[in-house]
């Protein structure tokens, strides 16, 4: 698999501008939240309680998964 040329990614930042910074502005809201991904959302004191590994509302999630989703970022954010 060949990397995407500059050209392709520069087209695709402008194309999906408004969902990345969206995504930076709800990743700012959610500064608790080290990783959040399609399948699994991990909090900053995961280490220490893993039980508490999704501490935003399912709503919320689904905000990011929808954005992740229309933007073409398949591996979700971390932090």
């Amino acid at each position: 698999m060949t990397p995407p040329s500059d050209a392709s990614l520069e087209r695709g930042f402008y194309k999906h501008r408004a969902d990345f910074e969206q995504i930076v502005m709800m990743m700012e809201q959610d500064s608790h939240m080290q990783r959040i991904a399609e399948d699994f959302t991990r909090n900053d004191d995961w280490d220490e309680h893993p039980d508490r590994a999704t501490e935003i509302s399912e709503q919320r999630w689904n905000q990011h998964r929808e954005i992740f989703h229309r933007a073409g970022v398949p591996m979700g954010t971390e932090r």
